[in-house]
């Protein structure tokens, strides 16, 4: 979707709708964050959570919880498949794979998405 078609007044909720999918999209494509669709709980190895948390800060948002608007995002934005848009649902109990608590003191001055 091009910019210019977008009404003036519109135009920075666009934007915020964009960097979200992009977020969740490298959060699951690029450092093998596992998201479910049906629960929208995300988890992950600890060291894949640090890597996400040190190079997007905005990721903080969703360190338990993925975009509710997901989906739609994914139609907005991205490549629609069973892969982005409804992963297959694993299970997070002794594969090494869980939610992460966020040590928020370290991420002071750092400003997750609203």
């Amino acid at each position: 979707m091009c910019t210019h078609c977008i009404p003036y007044g519109r135009r920075d909720k666009y934007e915020q709708f964009k960097i979200r999918h992009r977020v969740m999209r490298d959060m699951i494509k690029k450092h093998g964050i596992k998201y479910c669709c049906e629960s929208g709980m995300m988890w992950g190895p600890v060291e894949a959570w640090n890597t996400v948390f040190r190079v997007d800060p905005i990721s903080v948002a969703y360190k338990t919880l993925g975009d509710p608007l997901w989906v739609e995002l994914q139609q907005m934005f991205g490549e629609v498949n069973e892969e982005t848009v409804h992963p297959a649902v694993q299970s997070s109990a002794g594969n090494g794979f869980m939610p992460v608590q966020v040590d928020v003191d370290s991420l002071k001055g750092k400003h997750p998405l609203e």
